[in-house]
This record gives C-alpha cells, structure tokens and sequence, in this order.
C-alpha cells in the first residue's frame, strides 16, 4: 500500500526491572511467537492503522480491553 513500517520494540522486564543484558534482549527478541506464548519482542505499526487492544493497559485514559486505538 505503499506505508511506511515502524517498528516499535517492547521493553523487557523480570521481577519488575528492565533487562540490561544486550544479548538477552537480543536472543528474547528474536524468539519465535510459539516460544513467547504470543508475545512478540517488536510489532510493526502504520501511521493511522487500527489496533485492537486486548488487555487493560490504561483504564483511566480509555486504553482497555476491545477498544479500538488509531
């Protein structure tokens, strides 16, 4: 369609801190989605796409389960 992709990369975290170690970032973004449960390590996006939120992420400013972000 003639878009552009952006990629934007999740933020890892175990027991509530950020990982630091590259080549753990790396090797967990590079796992295949069977391995992650679903979860991906980057998702890529376009500028005005729809996105189906399917988790609560931000109830107080309305990001939250079946909503719809653009």
């Amino acid at each position: 369609m003639g878009c552009t992709l952006h990629w934007y990369h999740c933020t890892d975290r175990h027991r509530g801190k950020q990982l630091c170690n590259d080549d753990l970032i790396n090797k967990l973004q590079h796992l295949n989605s069977g391995k992650t449960n679903m979860r991906l390590g980057k998702i890529p996006l376009v500028i005005g796409m729809p996105v189906l939120v399917s988790q609560n992420f931000d109830v107080e400013g309305g990001i939250v389960n079946g909503s719809t972000v653009y």
